[in-house]
């Protein structure tokens, strides 16, 4: 639809709804054309995932591997059968419902397989905390503090974060691998106050059941032992990590400290395969759902039969361009359908009841359609209508902060110190200015809290990563 001479002020209020219907009718076929093409090209990478890393034999217990398997499977068949799609409406509700459950078991598999990557991340950075330590020893044990310019080096640091405040994730990025390299030296205290301010702002206006998922998701980050099925699932992987924890680190040389921290990484990688596996099979039951549901409104003459065979993997870059120009058709419209929106809104025109319904639906296929994290269904779809007040977020957030305090009672001292500083690094606004990040930040490097080694270990550490960001901004502006 060619909309670019159009003057939305000039419509009358019968041509601005059929512009919104018609768009949005335009806006659900692409979706679910789209979807259609997408099942068959993540389906080709799949296949082509199994065949190369084999990530079914990756799972080592046999419940779990059995039933993954039969979901890739089932999976497969439909979209190997896709065209059938379009016979008649018999199963189609059966389909559905099949679908919508292979989903929800896949979700809670890889809320598992992550509750385990993050444990064996713990255990990796147990590992990696002690042999820089003994580094540092080694290395800067003949350094004296007054061969330290600190004052110089904060100084640096501050300029250094705002020259590089313009990009949001680039400044994140950043301030996280500032902190992934600093001794962390926080109070229990502070910690509680920083985590409980920045919770407070990332939960504000954020519909109720995203509040709840993002304070969850937060517990879990923190120690994930607690996930529903940890030890039970992939109980495999729970044994590993177990025999991990069980190692006496002060005893061990930074060589056998090294060659476990190989191990863990290599079986995070083994995980995170699967995980990654588990998470493209519950981003095709997304499309998969959206083509059922939509399957009445696609134009079957449009589409390219030729590339509905996940025999032929030669049709990938055929798969590419028929995406690119539906999303591209979508783009063009989607400026002028929200400015139609918003002067239909202005002028008070009602929305009946049956046009507002199928904008509704609308919203929810494209919440499916691009949910790219293969995010919980709830989360997907949100009731936005439903905003808490301030009570609630303050009430969850101060519940969130006692089962903090509660678990970390019960934690040693380096354990404590490596969950708390992973926490850290996950939230969505740890520091609200460069100021407060740098009072964090002199505190870490503080000679009466931290050791002379381990201060000229983390500044040599950000200078090398300084030096290399600016690098890398030289090459991507020229």
């Amino acid at each position: 639809m060619n909309v670019d001479d159009i003057k939305v002020e000039e419509l009358r209020d019968d041509e601005l709804k059929n512009y919104i219907k018609n768009i949005n009718d335009e806006h659900l076929s692409h979706i679910g054309h789209l979807s259609l093409y997408y099942s068959i090209y993540n389906s080709i990478l799949l296949i082509k995932e199994k065949d190369e890393k084999d990530f079914i034999k990756l799972i080592k217990n046999r419940g779990e591997r059995e039933l993954i398997e039969k979901h890739y499977n089932d999976l497969i068949t439909i979209v190997k059968n896709i065209d059938n799609i379009f016979l008649d409406n018999k199963d189609r509700d059966e389909v559905i419902e099949k679908i919508y459950k292979i989903r929800k078991e896949l979700y809670n598999y890889l809320a598992l397989l992550n509750s385990y990557i993050i444990e064996l991340g713990y255990v990796y950075e147990t590992f990696d905390y002690s042999i820089r330590q003994r580094i540092a020893k080694s290395k800067y044990k003949n350094l004296h503090w007054s061969d330290l310019r600190l004052n110089d080096f904060l100084q640096n640091i501050l300029s250094f974060l705002l020259e590089n405040t313009e990009d949001y994730n680039e400044f994140n990025y950043i301030l996280g691998t500032i902190i992934s390299l600093t001794p962390f030296r926080l109070t229990k205290e502070k910690f509680t106050e920083i985590v409980g301010d920045s919770l407070r702002k990332s939960l504000k206006d954020m519909p109720k059941s995203i509040v709840e998922n993002k304070l969850e998701k937060a517990k879990n980050d923190f120690d994930s032992s607690f996930v529903k099925g940890y030890g039970i699932k992939f109980d495999d992987i729970f044994r590993q990590v177990e025999s991990f924890k069980k190692f006496n680190i002060k005893n061990m040389t930074i060589d056998e400290l090294e060659k476990e921290k190989k191990v863990v990484k290599e079986i995070i990688l083994d995980v995170e395969t699967v995980a990654n596996a588990v998470r493209s099979l519950g981003l095709l039951t997304n499309k998969l759902y959206i083509l059922y549901i939509l399957k009445d409104i696609i134009r079957v003459s449009d589409i390219n039969k030729d590339i509905l065979n996940l025999e032929n993997k030669n049709v990938l870059t055929d798969l590419e361009k028929q995406i690119d120009s539906y999303e591209d058709s979508i783009i063009k419209t989607v400026d002028f359908f929200q400015e139609i929106n918003r002067e239909a809104f202005n002028r008070g025109i009602s929305i009946d009841e049956k046009l507002n319904a199928e904008l509704e639906n609308t919203r929810e296929m494209l919440a499916y359609y691009n949910d790219i994290f293969f995010e919980k269904e709830d989360i997907l779809y949100p009731n936005l209508d439903d905003i808490p007040d301030e009570n609630y977020i303050e009430q969850n957030v101060n519940n969130f902060l006692q089962y903090l305090n509660r678990n970390v009672k019960h934690m040693g001292n380096l354990e404590r110190k490596i969950r708390m500083k992973g926490l850290l690094l996950k939230l969505t606004i740890p520091f609200s200015s460069p100021d407060k990040f740098m009072n964090y930040l002199e505190g870490s490097l503080n000679i009466k809290v931290t050791s002379k080694e381990e201060i000229f270990l983390a500044i040599d550490d950000i200078h090398y990563f300084m030096n290399y960001f600016n690098e890398y901004k030289i090459k991507k502006d020229s």
